[in-house]
């Protein structure tokens, strides 16, 4: 795995510097994670799902939101009995995100024009504001669960992201 590289100093000084491919170092790490999670196909499909969750709910509130809400809740209905810890929370997550961020934005909107003068140029800066800066965290979270599914580890959102789905309690890990 190792190759020899040579450098050359002065006339008759030559020392070997050892060099590590990467790409065969990361592929065999790689290869050690997948075989001690299970079979390659199977991390690979729980993967696949669960950054389709974490995507569409990106899609949701950026670009599409009732189509892509809609093909998010078609996936979690199909998958949320899903034999994979990691599918079940990036569903859950994205769901509750997606849930959060609907309501938050429409009904935080709607107080600050039912409560503000639509007249007043300090209701549309606040209403402005509050969009642009919730939004955003909204977003940065959707990168988040996204880089973290990705990764093949799970992910809470702060705040509405509840619990685990599975506790150590749950698991028979809990001292006794």
């Amino acid at each position: 795995m190792r190759t020899q590289k040579v450098i050359a100093k002065g006339s008759d000084d030559m020392k070997a510097k050892p060099e590590i491919n990467s790409t065969k170092f990361d592929q065999a790490m790689f290869d050690q994670t997948v075989s001690e999670a299970g079979s390659s196909t199977e991390t690979e499909s729980a993967i696949r799902i669960a950054s389709h969750a974490a995507i569409l709910y990106l899609l949701n509130i950026l670009i599409l939101p009732i189509f892509a809400f809609l093909l998010l809740l078609l996936l979690y209905v199909r998958h949320q009995q899903h034999p994979s810890i990691l599918v079940r929370n990036h569903l859950q997550q994205a769901m509750r995100a997606s849930l959060c961020a609907g309501f938050m934005l429409l009904f935080m909107s709607a107080l600050i024009l039912l409560y503000g003068d639509l007249r007043h140029v300090g209701t549309w800066m606040a209403l402005i504001l509050y969009v642009l800066c919730v939004h955003s965290v909204f977003i940065l979270y959707g990168v988040l669960a996204f880089t973290h599914a990705l990764a093949g580890k799970t992910f809470r959102y702060p705040l509405f992201g509840g619990l685990p789905i599975e506790s150590p309690i749950e698991e028979g890990h809990a001292d006794s």
